[in-house]
């Protein structure tokens, strides 16, 4: 890992969402930038050689949330 930059880590840790990009390889072997945009707590990103998924999970939405099935406009 490389490039390591953390930021405003606080008691809640939300990420809006999780950025890999794959980079020609350069003089470095890490071709690999993740970023990890905030919505509330920490964000930061790094460079690193590979990603490894160990786990997918479906997810529905709640009820009540914006962006399940509610069946009718609001």
């Amino acid at each position: 890992m490389e490039n390591l930059e953390l930021d405003s880590f606080g008691p809640q840790n939300v990420l809006d969402d999780l950025v890999i990009v794959d980079r020609m390889p350069t003089v470095s072997e890490s071709r690999i930038h993740v970023e990890l945009p905030a919505n509330n707590g920490l964000d930061g990103s790094f460079d690193c050689a590979e990603v490894i998924v160990t786990a997918v999970e479906p997810h529905l939405p709640g009820p009540h949330s914006v962006y399940g099935d509610s069946g009718s406009a609001l």
